[in-house]
């Protein structure tokens, strides 16, 4: 069963109009009425929609916040940097409608635990614990699936910082291309390119960089 949110207005007569999705056309359909009277005045409801992700455009906050870190659906696994679920769930980011784009193509997209806690810090500090809160309690019903570090993750990741100090490639992002190279993931969701294409990956001649 699927919800949807939807603001209709009763004639005179007592009959309701209501414009149902274009996914759903030339569909037998069994609907259950809920209802309430709401303010006239009241900025009218989001459109509907079949499925409503907590994550994306969470909140309103720094449109810089995300760089200090098409259409069909893809099966393939990717990986998602700090930056990238920033511009997600930050609708005041000027790369948010891109961002968005490209985070519905994927059913589902690893998010590394460093990338995780490097969010919450960034999201705690210029917006607010509450948010974080919204933000940590909405993953389980978003397209993200955690994934842990492993001990070969950390001394790859070791390895390149090393191999890469002169570039000052950063940890949470040798620790995504260790996690690459582990799991043969070849694209990774990034607004900072930098790194990625610096770094020459073991599996593949190198990535594939979205948006």
């Amino acid at each position: 069963m699927q919800t949807l949110r939807l603001r209709a207005h009763v004639n005179p007569d007592g009959s309701v109009q209501l414009q149902m999705p274009e996914q759903l056309a030339n569909q037998d359909i069994e609907l259950v009425l809920v209802y309430q009277s709401v303010d006239s005045h009241e900025e009218p409801a989001e459109p509907a929609t079949v499925e409503k992700d907590p994550l994306i455009g969470l909140f309103s906050g720094s449109p810089a916040l995300s760089t200090q870190s098409k259409t069909w659906i893809h099966m393939e696994a990717v990986l998602a940097d700090s930056g990238f679920v920033i511009a997600l769930v930050n609708k005041s980011d000027p790369r948010h409608a891109e961002v968005r784009g490209v985070y519905l193509q994927f059913p589902q997209i690893l998010l590394p635990q460093v990338v995780l806690v490097e969010v919450a810090y960034l999201v705690g500090r210029d917006v607010g614990i509450p948010t974080v809160i919204a933000f940590l309690q909405g993953i389980p019903a978003s397209r993200f699936v955690l994934n842990a570090s492993t001990d070969q993750d950390i001394a790859r990741a070791a390895n390149i910082v090393e191999q890469y100090l002169d570039s000052k490639v950063d940890f949470v992002d040798s620790t995504i291309m260790a996690m690459a190279e582990r799991l043969s993931v070849t694209t990774i969701l990034t607004i900072d390119q930098r790194d990625f294409r610096i770094f020459r990956p073991n599996h593949c001649e190198s990535f594939r960089l979205l948006p």
